[in-house]
């Protein structure tokens, strides 16, 4: 298994370069870091075959990052990716021993090309390894993959050396950028009642293999620690006393027992989270800020109801923002004026240790929104948007005027005139076009008959929906879809 070390402050990035290197090329994995100085403890506490590093980076950039493992001794070998056609970049990159300099987008078949070279380069150059810091590269990758993948005969042979008695365990998660904090803060209380300590950290958490000492101590010191950090920012477990192969599974327990304090309240269940996720978008959009927070409980219900992870709640919380974002051009700028865009809300949701206090988040986030858009923003553009979102809501159905002017207590007749004068189209057009664009979405991402697609868009007649979709672009359906096949 090579080892491949991705480094750059834009995250969709790094997932998209993580991506593009775990399904082209085999026996490989990939770790991710946003920032160069977690990129650097990283190399500190594990070894990498290979480093793929962006430039222009906040505080630490990649060629500042390449000169310190240059006087550290670290000879990884470095692909420079970087939006930065600058003769002075490459330059310098080259005199620095960077294997390749790829420009942002890159190319996937020039990104594998140029991996793949490197890596058998330094393969077939290398004289037969010494030994790795193996203690170091266990633990990190157990914090990382799980026990799933390391055996605990794995575990034991990395800590032969320090095993001869049994240890204990000290497990402690925080946000993901304070992983290395968090590890400068464990170790040295740890160390002042122990004998001997080995910690690592990934991604936010921090494993400790705590050697020589009494558990009651252990738990003194993890006390002071926890002090430095504000209530619920990090949260941690002792282990008992185990031999070092119990070390994975006893790691898996801690990681339960901390992700069970993380579900802190009981919220009633709820059958749909999207039905919820819509309504939660509607009261926010008609600034009802009470009704949108009884649909964030009912959203929670329908979540905790599946038997949500804690990542997969984060993920439903950052497609909601983004869909809030989308729907209404109104709110990209109440989201900049707040400084709550997208990546902000995201954070929020993240740093969250608790249901709770998620929860309490998103509440506020929602307050500030509807607060600001009841200041700023005229009441025809709220109206304007509610029947906007009630035509995207359906789609699918016979939307009538009359149902629409319902939602914005109006009479069918002044909506009409009052619809097209704010926007340039009659309400028929605004609908047609919707449908069509939604079905053009979903003969580009979807594996759906162009039957299905008409009937999702409100166009059960196949023929009635080929004509309105060539009305409007220009182009059949069957041929958009020969052509995307």
């Amino acid at each position: 298994m090579r080892h491949i070390l991705i480094i750059d402050d834009d995250r969709s990035i790094l997932e998209g370069l993580s991506f593009m290197l775990l399904r082209n090329m085999h026996d490989i994995d990939a770790v991710c870091s946003e920032t160069a100085e977690d990129a650097w403890e990283q190399l500190r506490f594990g070894a990498f075959d290979l480093i793929l590093t962006d430039v222009m980076m906040p505080r630490m950039n990649g060629l500042e990052l390449m000169q310190k493992m240059s006087r550290a001794g670290i000879n990884t070998p470095v692909i420079i990716i970087s939006g930065y056609d600058n003769f002075r970049f490459v330059q310098q990159a080259m005199r620095l021993g960077a294997r390749d300099y790829l420009l942002k987008p890159v190319d996937i078949h020039e990104l594998v090309a140029a991996a793949s070279r490197a890596l058998e380069e330094t393969q077939s150059a290398a004289a037969p390894a010494g030994p790795r810091p193996a203690a170091q590269e266990a633990l990190t990758a157990l914090l990382r993959e799980g026990d799933s993948r390391i055996s605990r005969e794995n575990i034991a042979d990395a800590l032969e050396a320090d095993a001869s008695a049994p240890i204990i365990p000290v497990l402690a998660i925080g946000p993901k950028q304070q992983g290395s904090a968090l590890s400068d803060a464990l170790c040295p209380q740890l160390s002042k009642v122990a004998g001997r300590v080995l910690c690592v950290f990934c991604e936010g958490k921090v494993l400790a293999v705590v050697f020589s000492a009494q558990e009651r101590a252990v738990q003194s010191a993890l006390q002071g620690f926890s002090s430095a950090y504000p209530v619920g920012t990090v949260r941690s477990r002792v282990g008992t006393r185990i031999q070092a192969r119990e070390l994975p599974s006893e790691i898996s327990r801690l990681e339960a027992e901390i992700a069970a304090q993380y579900f802190d309240i009981a919220l009633s269940p709820y059958e749909s989270a999207a039905e919820a996720m819509n309504e939660m978008t509607r009261a926010v959009m008609q600034l009802d800020a009470s009704r949108a927070c009884v649909s964030l409980d009912q959203f929670l219900g329908a979540l905790l109801a599946q038997n949500a992870t804690r990542e997969y709640i984060v993920r439903a919380f950052t497609g909601w923002f983004y869909t809030l974002v989308g729907e209404w051009t109104e709110m990209i700028r109440v989201a900049s004026r707040l400084n709550l865009t997208e990546y902000d809300l995201q954070a929020a949701v993240r740093q969250a240790a608790s249901l709770s206090a998620l929860r309490s988040a998103v509440q506020g986030i929602i307050r500030r929104y509807v607060d600001e858009l009841s200041r700023t923003t005229d009441r025809q553009t709220i109206q304007i948007e509610q029947v906007k979102q009630y035509v995207k809501e359906n789609l699918s159905g016979a939307v009538q005027i009359a149902d629409a002017a319902a939602v914005v207590r109006m009479h069918p007749n002044y909506l009409s005139a009052f619809f097209k004068k704010n926007t340039g189209m009659s309400f028929r057009e605004y609908l047609r076009a919707e449908r069509i664009a939604k079905a053009k979405k979903l003969i580009l991402e979807t594996n759906m008959k162009l039957y299905e697609i008409g009937d999702a868009v409100g166009y059960p007649d196949p023929a009635h929906f080929s004509r309105a979709f060539k009305q409007v672009t220009g182009v059949a359906p069957q041929k958009l879809m020969m052509h995307h096949e």
